[in-house]
């Protein structure tokens, strides 16, 4: 496995808090949000020493043609090694989060059973990614209603969190899309005469469909950007666009899982991605998790 050349450099300019320069949310779910929670700790430096232990240990303890046998093994599909998201359960479920403010250090999911907890995630970056963060909002109107029966109860909650979650992260596009369809469907004629049960169920289904149309998109931006890589290149990268952000295998990252299953080998640049580092700590640990060669370089480097 390759080494990750830079992990050791030091944060330049002013350090922030994942929360920093997001909004929080706003209306009844919002005024909740936080109330008494200890401050997080940062994982930045610590997850990048991570990161050069593994190397370290890969590199220790066997040859370079070894651990590229043993990684082609690995890799034998486009999936990724773990779920960034998925929902547990029916209709009175619970929505799964990997914990991403906690990579690389510790793969961790958190459980969300309320709609408060998922903006509070959002706004900690527990999950990003658009991609992400929408279906997640969808997943987030389906705790809105957990545990309701009667009709006028899970209309009335499903639509007082909506501002909130609308809020919860205002840059990101898809969670505006995805809360606005699932609006509408509530609202729509479909829907006009459902009971409380039907509800919640057309719900939820809604919510599935946005998760796997997601999945099926980061699939086809795989199949149609792989014959871009060529068996041999070096492919530098910048932040996080995989599975992380994603319901399924991620934007950019799906060309390199696609191109990989195909039989092409290459090594990845990714590019630690200051001040946050979701390149030194999330891309290169999601491509090691698939077994596909990763060093990080300095920002400054990638010119």
């Amino acid at each position: 496995m390759g080494r990750l050349t830079g992990a050791r450099t030091g944060f330049c300019g002013q350090t922030r808090t994942p929360t920093e320069g997001h909004d929080r949310a706003t209306g009844a779910l919002g005024d909740r949000i936080g109330a008494g929670k200890p401050k997080r700790r940062n994982p930045h430096r610590a997850g990048l020493a991570v990161l050069c232990s593994l190397a370290d240990d890969a590199d220790r303890n066997s040859t370079a043609s070894e651990n590229t046998g043993r990684l082609e093994k690995m890799v034998d599909s486009t999936s990724p090694r773990f779920r960034t998201l998925h929902w547990v359960g029916d209709t009175d479920g619970c929505l799964h989060l990997i914990d991403q403010t906690l990579l690389p250090e510790k793969e961790q999911q958190r459980i969300i059973e309320q709609p408060e907890q998922l903006i509070e995630a959002i706004q900690q970056l527990v999950v990003r990614g658009a991609p992400a963060i929408g279906v997640a909002a969808a997943y987030g109107l389906c705790l809105a209603i957990r545990g309701c029966k009667d009709i006028d109860t899970v209309r009335s909650r499903f639509r007082e969190a909506l501002p909130a979650l609308r809020s919860a992260r205002p840059t990101a596009v898809n969670l505006q899309h995805m809360v606005d369809r699932m609006a509408d469907l509530e609202s729509s004629a479909e829907c006009e005469h459902l009971d409380g049960a039907a509800l919640k169920e057309r719900l939820l289904s809604e919510a599935r469909a946005i998760d796997e149309q997601d999945q099926q998109c980061c699939l086809a931006i795989g199949e149609s950007g792989a014959s871009l890589i060529a068996d041999g290149a070096t492919v530098l990268t910048h932040c996080n666009a995989g599975a992380l952000a994603t319901a399924g295998t991620g934007t950019a990252l799906s060309v390199l899982y696609e191109a990989w299953k195909q039989g092409k080998r290459f090594q990845v640049l990714a590019g630690e991605t200051r001040p946050l580092l979701q390149g030194s700590r999330l891309t290169a640990w999601e491509l090691q998790k698939n077994g596909i060669p990763v060093e990080v370089i300095c920002d400054g480097a990638a010119g």
